[in-house]
C-alpha cells in the first residue's frame, strides 16, 4: 500500500511541475503535426490536396480522432510500427489531457493515471521517456513513409500499364515522357 501510495505522490508531483508539462505539450504537438502529415500524404498525395488537408481539415479533428483515423487506415499488411505509433500517439494524448486538466489530478485522476503502468512509466521515466519514444516515433514514422512511397510506386505502375492497355480514355497525357 505504502509503494502505490508514493508512486501517487511523485505522480502528481510530476504532472504538477513545469518542465514536464511543458515537455509534454510539445512532444504531443510535434507529433501531432507529424501525425497531419502523415494523414495529408494519405488522403491527399503529392498534390495540391496535402495542403489543403493540412490547412483546412487536420485542424478541425481532435488528436483522438486522427489516431483513431490512422489506427483504421486500410494499409496492406498492418506493420509494428503502425501499432506502435497508435500506442504511443494515445499514451501522449492521455498524458497531455490529464496535464491540461492539472488543476483536477485529484486521488480518482491519480488511481487512473496508475493503473496504466505504460502512463506511469512515461510520466515518472522522464526526461530519457521523452526522449526514447521521440526516437521511436521518428523510426516508425520513417517505416511508414517508406510504406507510403512504395506503395506510390505500384500505383503509379499499376496505373501505367492500365493506361497503355486502355487507351482512348485520354489518360495517355499522364504517362511519364520518353524524352
Amino acid at each position: 500500500m505504502k509503494k502505490a501510495e508514493d508512486e501517487a505522490l511523485r505522480l502528481k508531483e510530476a504532472l504538477s511541475s513545469n518542465d514536464i508539462i511543458a515537455e509534454a505539450i510539445k512532444f504531443s504537438a510535434v507529433w501531432e503535426a507529424t501525425l497531419d502529415s502523415y494523414l495529408a500524404f494519405e488522403f491527399g498525395g503529392t498534390t495540391a490536396r496535402y495542403n489543403d488537408f493540412v490547412e483546412f481539415i487536420a485542424p478541425n479533428l481532435s488528436f483522438a480522432r486522427k489516431i483513431e483515423i490512422f489506427k483504421s487506415l486500410s494499409l496492406v499488411g498492418k506493420t509494428k510500427s503502425h501499432s506502435e505509433i497508435v500506442s504511443t500517439l494515445n499514451r501522449v494524448r492521455k498524458i497531455r489531457n490529464h496535464l491540461a486538466h492539472a488543476q483536477r489530478l485529484d486521488d480518482s485522476t491519480i488511481a487512473k493515471i496508475q493503473s496504466d503502468r505504460s502512463l506511469v512509466q512515461f510520466v515518472l521515466g522522464h526526461p530519457m521517456s521523452f526522449k526514447q519514444e521521440g526516437k521511436r516515433l521518428h523510426i516508425w514514422f520513417s517505416h511508414m513513409w517508406r510504406g507510403w512511397e512504395a506503395r506510390l510506386k505500384k500505383d503509379r505502375a499499376h496505373w501505367a500499364i492500365w493506361i497503355k492497355e486502355n487507351p482512348g480514355w485520354g489518360y495517355e497525357k499522364y504517362l511519364p515522357r520518353a524524352d
